[in-house]
């Protein structure tokens, strides 16, 4: 039996005062490189049989794709320009959820709502002390790339001394770069392209998964065992397809990234002091003033 579609997911958005100049100009100097197509219209592509499915991939994101949907071709090396992403849906996902009825959504906002963002950071930060302090391992190289969270039990196991440098005021906040160019399939066949959160501290894969883990065992979110990747969303080609996200028609266009990978690997799109959680629908849509934005349904600040 088919898993019921997510209607809502939790997220931390990453358009603020401060990193909206740097994604606006991130992104209109991306959209102005050789690979990216600026004729919108997705012309004719070759019809690809399905590539089978990954192990522990999720079925949807928070665009609301399936991957279920058949592959076609864009011109090699190429991206159209609809398949940028605009900045106002940016955002770094921590699970999706099933709400299907104004009950379900009330109580997963006020679920939301009820929890102190601040002291669950506070938590995690003096875990990683804690660790520090009982000489575990320790991570000498650079600061890392989020990527797979560990579970629970196990999200605190080291700390950087780099890190613990920082003062107690920049421990109670969550700065992140976004960066680079990254994609979850091969390079040269892929269809979504991502930057990558680099967090100095060390803490956002611990703070993300512990609040991930709290809304699953409430029993709001869709457990779909598999690590947490997060993720920003860059390209996504669901978005050139003739008839857009919502056309009828199964078929994305894949497209050969990997020069354009290289060439954007040392980007940084953008650094963002991440102050709110919130609960948005699925699906962005243009607001009454023409931005392209998810809507909140929900939202906790914290770190101010």
């Amino acid at each position: 039996m088919p898993s019921a579609r997510p209607t809502h997911f939790l997220c931390l958005p990453l358009v603020t005062p401060a990193s909206l100049p740097q994604f606006t100009a991130s992104l209109a100097l991306f959209a102005r490189d050789k690979a990216i197509q600026q004729n919108s219209s997705p012309g004719k592509w070759n019809k690809q049989k399905s590539p089978p499915r990954e192990k522990k991939r999720s079925n949807f994101d928070a665009d609301g794709s399936d991957e279920h949907e058949q592959p076609v071709n864009a011109k090699e090396g190429y991206v159209p320009i609809k398949a940028v992403r605009p900045v106002g849906p940016l955002h770094l996902t921590l699970g999706v959820m099933h709400l299907d009825s104004k009950d379900k959504v009330d109580a997963a906002s006020e679920f939301l709502k009820a929890i102190d963002m601040d002291i669950l950071l506070n938590e995690v930060t003096q875990s990683f002390d804690r660790a520090l302090q009982h000489s575990k391992p320790l991570s000498q190289s650079h600061p890392m790339a989020i990527g797979s969270a560990p579970a629970e039990t196990e999200v605190i196991s080291s700390a950087s001394p780099k890190s613990y440098s920082q003062s107690r005021q920049e421990q109670t906040q969550l700065v992140v770069q976004l960066k680079g160019l990254h994609t979850m399939q091969q390079p040269s066949k892929t269809r979504v392209l991502f930057a990558e959160p680099i967090d100095a501290s060390e803490r956002l894969s611990s703070f993300c998964q512990l609040l991930r883990n709290k809304f699953i065992n409430e029993g709001f979110m869709i457990d779909e065992e598999r690590d947490l990747k997060l993720h920003a969303t860059i390209v996504n080609t669901i978005y050139a397809s003739k008839h857009g996200r919502n056309s009828a028609s199964k078929r994305r266009m894949e497209f050969d990234a990997s020069d354009l990978i290289e060439r954007w690997k040392e980007k940084v799109w953008a650094e963002v002091t991440i102050t709110k959680v919130a609960i948005c629908e699925m699906g962005a849509k243009e607001d009454a003033t023409g931005q392209v934005k998810y809507q909140e349904v929900a939202e906790r600040i914290f770190g101010l």
